[in-house]
């Protein structure tokens, strides 16, 4: 693994959380005791993105055990994509990680997609589960499975074709290319990923997509049917402005 320097921060794990006091406990430990194991630097931001339900009084009482996690807590509700721009600007990490806090993925795959990036001089690594090697455990619902397979055919076609899985909640940037995409996100809630990688591709950066181990988990309270149309709005409008070279570095206005 990586041969730091004193004080260097290796791994950001940003976690962003909207009403996850019953589910993130989990998740947490398992990062803990991650960042336990492994022979880097690691820091843990935890996101609250406006909860009602005690997450963030949660992730205060973790931070004061553990000065590894840091909470960054804001009202009201903003946004999947506000949470994780927040998280991804005020890391320090050499890589910044965003994952779920459901936990659906191990953190322990991240050290594959370190080397991955490596590998490919990447400076994206996202998460496919529909990669030939991925292994799913446990089925969505069926209604949760059309609306992912539709979507997923709607994303490439329009806006970014050749990538299978845009919307896995497992992403890893680079620091300085985390620094740029996630500055410049306009898209505050579903379908900000979108976003994010079309800038990538309009600005060079080169995405690896990694086969995963997912894990559905239960006990999510978001309907496909509340995202979907949020995520087919955002697509038409990225793929508008990446057809007409808005996301490129010398453009200018979003």
């Amino acid at each position: 693994m990586p041969s730091e320097s004193a004080g260097t921060m290796y791994l950001s794990i940003i976690i962003p959380a909207y009403n996850e006091a019953q589910r993130i406990t989990p998740t947490l430990d398992s990062v803990a005791a991650f960042a336990h194991r492994v022979d880097f630097a690691v820091e843990v931001l935890v996101v609250d993105d406006g909860s009602t339900d005690g997450t963030a009084a949660l992730i205060e009482r973790r931070s004061r055990e553990n000065d590894l996690f840091r909470l960054i807590s804001y009202r009201p509700n903003r946004g999947k994509g506000y949470a994780v721009r927040a998280g991804m600007l005020a890391a320090t990490g050499e890589y910044r990680l965003f994952m779920d806090a459901d936990g659906s993925m191990a953190v322990e795959q991240v050290l594959d997609f370190l080397e991955a990036l490596q590998q490919n001089d990447a400076q994206v690594a996202i998460a496919s589960r529909y990669h030939q090697d991925s292994r799913n455990l446990g089925e969505e619902s069926m209604l949760r499975g059309a609306v992912s397979r539709l979507g997923r055919l709607f994303i490439r076609l329009t806006t970014l074709p050749g990538i299978s899985d845009s919307q896995c909640g497992f992403k890893l940037f680079a620091g300085p290319a985390a620094a740029v995409l996630f500055a410049a996100l306009v898209t505050t809630r579903w379908g900000f990923d979108v976003e994010i990688l079309a800038r990538a591709r309009a600005q060079g950066l080169r995405i690896v997509e990694v086969p995963v181990r997912w894990q559905h988990v239960a006990g999510t309270t978001l309907a496909p049917w509340r995202a979907a149309p949020s995520v087919l709005a955002t697509t038409i409008q990225v793929a508008w402005r990446s057809h007409t070279g808005q996301y490129r570095l010398n453009a200018t206005g979003d």
